[in-house]
């Protein structure tokens, strides 16, 4: 699956070697949100809870080594027009939907974004999603969380990206939610999931026989002589 940008800034970017978080056609995502009750008539996501804030996850970025801003992500249509046109390395790069990207020239664009806007303070009414990769995986594996209307976002983790928003959610006060609603946590050394029907069950239980990311994670867990338990 590729990664397409068209809400924020108005054109399309697709990435020909796209990350492992961005995963497969059919995904799922997790969310680090404050919705942390179930509510009767309304998705989580449209509950009147508090939000995250654009300076609290500023702030997470800053002090978290493993984190760091895909300044890529900050630029205007003008600003990549022009890093595009003065870098020989982003030649044909444009293609009919916008522009195409390789892993390397991706790379390239980050570096040269990050000269441009590293420095300048972010507009938070300007930016409404904004993307922080975390270079901590202990698999050296790329992936990433995405910040936006008030939550932080990820798409089909591993147990070790599912455990590091676990960790973000305890700094933020905040909890884990999946697609569907469910919460999830750490339970001593395996994960949960929950619902109201079903309580609390295991991670690989809950979502055994979804026909996306479940797949994957079940693989995941099955490999593991620990289950859950993998993640230390």
């Amino acid at each position: 699956m590729q990664k397409v940008d068209t809400i924020k800034r108005g054109f399309e970017v697709a990435w020909s070697e796209p990350k492992s978080c961005w995963g497969m056609a059919v995904s799922y995502e997790f969310h680090i949100t404050r919705a942390d009750r179930w509510p009767e008539n309304v998705h989580w996501s449209e509950s009147q809870c508090e939000v995250i804030g654009f300076n609290e996850w500023e702030n997470l970025v800053k002090a978290d080594p493993e984190l760091a801003i895909d300044y890529s992500d900050r630029l205007t249509i003008d600003e990549l027009e022009r890093l595009v046109d003065g870098t020989p390395e982003l030649a044909e790069c444009r293609s009919e939907v916008g522009f195409r990207f390789s892993k390397q020239q991706a790379r390239r664009l980050k570096e040269l974004a990050e000269d441009l806007k590293g420095d300048a303070a972010p507009d938070p009414e300007a930016i409404e999603s904004d993307t922080a990769e975390w270079v901590g995986h202990p698999n050296g594996e790329e992936r990433c969380f995405w910040f936006e209307h008030g939550s932080i976002s990820t798409k089909n983790p591993d147990l070790a990206t599912l455990d590091k928003m676990l960790q973000i959610a305890g700094s933020l006060n905040a909890c884990v939610r999946g697609d569907d609603g469910e919460l999830c946590r750490r339970y001593g050394q395996r994960f949960e999931c929950f619902e109201p029907e079903r309580g609390w069950c295991p991670l690989e239980e809950f979502h055994r026989g979804r026909p996306d990311w479940g797949q994957d994670i079940l693989r995941e867990i099955a490999q593991s002589p620990f289950g859950t338990r993998c993640v230390p």
